[in-house]
């Protein structure tokens, strides 16, 4: 058997067109997304949440004394 030159339908271009690196990107892209809207929720709620969390601490020492 032969070399067939098929173009841009051959091993090449399969590669070319495929979707496999534009998934990852996809997903690097979702992924830092989410990850900067839990940082930006984070820091927008500090403050209510330290709040909280001294709240329960001071009632947990008060009830163990």
């Amino acid at each position: 058997m032969g070399y067939v030159d098929r173009g841009r339908d051959g091993l090449v271009g399969d590669r070319m067109r495929g979707d496999e690196g534009a998934n990852l990107v996809e997903y690097l892209l979702l992924v830092s997304l989410i990850c900067v809207i839990c940082l930006v929720a984070v820091s927008a709620f500090r403050k209510e949440v330290d709040k909280k969390f001294v709240y329960s601490a001071s009632e947990i020492s008060v009830a163990g004394r």
